[in-house]
């Protein structure tokens, strides 16, 4: 007769089954589970084995740059072809100067058809690459450079911030809190001067400006100076007075600004 739909696992076998992948989830190793059913076995009986633990999930593929570009092959240059390239890179230089991407991009091509192996037109063209997205062949632009200039500081920071900024980052890495308000900062900076950098972090700025502060209040209403009692400003009344609304002022300014660069954000490949 077969046993009805749901119920295979019901005998001695299925309850051992059961019992085991149960032992198994605690944590318990396979030879002692095994040997645990095997006391409560009848004779001869087999005790069903333990299931083996999961695989662990390969851990995910690290980024690997698949570039359109292609370079010359190495080979010498002559002295008129590197006076040409020099040339070629100088009007890249001006070119990128003027937001002109695409045309030095393309001075630096056939600075690098003369000359295949300058290190430093590689680097350009790198930087090139990454200005109009091409996240993949500036990796490639800047790991040629380093092949034909080992040691070359510029294109080996640049080839590295750009390969770690292709990798995801775990969320739980991410600051939580996000960039700070600017309409906060400003107002606390308003109801106190400093508080306000306090608040977005800049901690040597936030008493830098407080300091200040506490000082004109000082000069201004406790010394000779200032504001004199029955006899109204004192000899500096005015000069302190203009100092103390400036120091206001560019409290406030500053705490304005440093809000906005905190909130501006950076795109992927930008180094």
């Amino acid at each position: 007769m077969t046993a009805p739909a749901g119920r295979a696992d019901q005998g001695p076998e299925g309850d051992d089954r059961i019992l085991a992948e149960a032992l198994a989830k605690r944590g318990v190793q396979a030879d002692e589970i095994a040997r645990l059913l095997t006391l409560g076995a009848r004779t001869g009986a087999k005790a069903p084995q333990p299931p083996q633990p999961v695989a662990d999930a390969q851990p995910e593929a690290h980024f690997v740059p698949h570039p359109t570009v292609h370079f010359p092959a190495l080979r010498g240059s002559t002295d008129d072809e590197k006076q040409q390239a020099d040339r070629l890179l100088l009007n890249a230089n001006i070119l990128r100067r003027r937001g002109d991407v695409k045309g030095a991009e393309a001075e630096v091509c056939a600075a690098l058809q003369l000359v295949p192996g300058d290190a430093a037109a590689l680097e350009m063209y790198g930087d090139l690459l990454q200005a109009t997205g091409r996240v993949d062949d500036a990796l490639a632009a800047y790991e040629r450079s380093l092949e034909v200039g080992p040691g070359r500081a510029g294109a080996e920071r640049k080839f590295a911030a750009l390969s770690v900024q292709q990798v995801p980052i775990p969320p739980g890495l991410y600051n939580e809190a996000g960039p700070r308000g600017a309409h906060v900062a400003v107002l606390l900076s308003a109801l106190m001067p400093g508080v306000g950098q306090l608040y977005l972090g800049d901690t040597s700025k936030g008493l830098l400006f407080m300091l200040l502060a506490l000082i004109m209040v000082y000069l201004l209403g406790w010394t000779g100076m200032g504001w004199v009692p029955h006899l109204g400003p004192g000899p500096a009344f005015w000069p302190l007075a203009i100092m103390a609304a400036v120091v206001y002022i560019f409290n406030l300014v500053d705490a304005r600004s440093s809000a906005g660069r905190q909130s501006k954000a950076r795109s992927g490949w930008e180094v």
